[in-house]
């Protein structure tokens, strides 16, 4: 009867299920590029989105909130990498006119940086223009708490926001629009 009993309590347990929010790499994009609909969520070793910190070298930065990267990189198609730099780090809506260039490591100020392969395999840089800045709003930011109940502000757990941006190379554009969150 004992065994039988046991038995059934076993079986009638729920089996976990994995739920991809949970990790610790999640995030995703929901909207538009160039007028195309796009939603992403990680995958291993395709389109990603992410974020991490930043490095500066002014003193103007350095308290209590690093400067944090976002990145979102659609990797079908075009071949499209989104990068947005930002120096002060708090909810509430951005407007990106500079520019990063390529492989910059340290910079001290907001910056858009955003290259795309065309058919024949090149890649370009597009630009922001300074008429047509980027718009970065932070909708949200969660942060790890200590035993006390104090924000760790040098790590974000979550950060949830809105972009518009159009970048530009020369004649071609690239527009980006939508809704992010990140891990």
């Amino acid at each position: 009867m004992l065994l039988c009993s046991s038995t059934l309590l076993f079986s009638c347990e729920e089996e976990e299920t994995w739920n991809p929010q949970d990790s610790s790499s999640w995030g995703y994009f929901d909207g538009e590029i160039n007028g195309e609909k796009v939603h992403l969520q990680n995958t291993i070793y395709k389109d990603y989105i992410n974020k991490g910190s930043r490095y500066t070298h002014s003193k103007k930065f350095v308290d209590s909130k690093r400067a944090y990267y976002i990145n979102i990189n659609v990797l079908d198609k075009r071949d499209i990498h989104l990068r947005c730099n930002l120096m002060q780090f708090e909810v509430g809506t951005q407007y990106i006119t500079a520019s990063i260039p390529s492989f910059q490591e340290k910079d001290d100020y907001n910056a858009v940086s955003c290259w795309a392969t065309d058919s024949t395999n090149v890649c370009n840089e597009f630009e922001v223009k300074a008429s047509r800045p980027v718009k970065l709003e932070i909708t949200d930011i969660k942060y790890f708490y200590d035993n006390d109940g104090n924000a760790y502000t040098l790590q974000p757990k979550l950060i949830e926001g809105n972009i518009d941006a159009v970048l530009y190379h020369g004649n071609d554009s690239i527009s980006i629009k939508g809704h992010f969150e990140t891990k």
